[in-house]
């Protein structure tokens, strides 16, 4: 049976979308909602309470920024 010209490139997007995208609980087809005030709050307090540091082995993780 003949492959249809189209037939690669709708595995390629189907394994892009629903293997390799980002994990979400939420229908992955809606529209994304833009971040409420208080999302928007939280997290500016995470990036400034806690800072990001690497292993050499790779491994990420957060530390608690120091008391100024």
């Amino acid at each position: 049976m003949a492959r249809r010209r189209g037939e690669r490139l709708d595995m390629t997007a189907w394994l892009a979308r629903y293997l390799v995208g980002p994990a979400q609980l939420g229908d992955v087809t809606a529209p994304v909602r833009p971040a409420t005030q208080d999302e928007r709050g939280r997290d500016e307090d995470l990036r400034t309470a806690f800072e990001r540091r690497q292993e050499p082995s790779g491994r990420s993780y957060l530390v608690e920024r120091p008391r100024e």
